[in-house]
This record gives structure tokens, sequence and C-alpha cells, in this order.
């Protein structure tokens, strides 16, 4: 279902087989990840939740009959703790950008932060001000979330329309 930025699909010419073929080249290059796709279910198993490393939040995934078991209650097992530290590192930038920079409201009614999203975080400033909630955007948005081994990284775009 992945498309491009004119809205085609990318892999509309792939059969499962050619799709198998790429998936097995990646697993290849990247055993490290299969590995820790290996752990996860059976963390899940050994505990009967995971918790995020980041915020330290805990799922259960009692909305998941047999959740280490079926392909689509492992994928979300598998998806949780880098979906949901991501999402950790959003919630940390969220208050160093409040309590920091741009507190509700700094330059007017509705201006300061507009919008957080699971990745992202959206400011409404006067265009005076964009050059710099672009660098304080980005600033709080690249950050390390402890438990974790990677940081995270961010680019801020400066627009004038939300679309």
């Amino acid at each position: 279902s992945a498309e491009d930025k004119a809205g085609n699909l990318i892999y509309k010419d792939k059969d499962i087989s050619e799709t198998k073929v790429a998936m097995r080249q990646w697993q290849k290059a990247n055993p490290e990840i299969v590995a820790w796709w290996l752990k996860i279910p059976e963390e899940y198993r050994r505990q009967g939740y995971l918790i995020e490393p980041g915020l330290g939040r805990r799922r259960d995934f009692l909305d998941s009959q047999e959740a280490a078991d079926g392909e689509e209650a492992r994928s979300e097992l598998l998806n949780f703790k880098g979906q949901s530290s991501g999402s950790a590192a959003v919630h940390l930038a969220t208050i160093d950008l409040v309590e920091g920079y741009a507190p509700l409201e700094r330059w007017g009614p509705g201006t300061g932060l507009v919008q957080q999203g699971h990745d992202a975080l959206m400011l409404e400033v006067p265009m005076a001000e964009a050059e710099r909630a672009k660098k304080e955007l980005a600033a709080v948005m690249t950050r390390r979330v402890r438990g974790l081994d990677v940081q995270f990284s961010a680019k801020a775009k400066i627009l004038q329309h939300w679309c």
C-alpha cells in the first residue's frame, strides 16, 4: 500500500515471490534485527507483557488473543517497543519545548504548540520567529531515550499552510 509523492503504488508490479526474496536478502543483511524479532515474542511469553524502555510504559496486549501467535499479533509485539519509544521521544520533546522555548500562546491565542503526533510536533509562530522555531524544534526532537542505543533525530520545516 506504499505510495510515492504522486499517489502511485510503488510495489504494484511486485509479486509475492519477489517480495519474499527481497525480505530474505534484507534479513540476511540485518541479522541483529532478526535476532531481536525472535527475542520479543519470547519476552512477552515469559512476562505476559512488554515494557517500552523510554518511559517504562507497559502493554499487556489484552486485546490480542494469544498475542505471541498469529501474524497480526506478532506484528503488534514486534512494533511495540520501537513505536512507543519513538512516541516517548516526542513526549519528552513536547515537555522541553513547552516548558522552554514555546509555552502555549506565547505569541498570542492559537500560537505555540498546535499539534502533537506520535512522531511529530507542529508550532504556530509569527514568520519573524520561523527560523528560530525551526532550530528549537529540531533541537528538542533530536535526543536519546534511556534504554535505547539509538539517537532519534528530526528535521523541521517552515510552511505557511498546514497542508
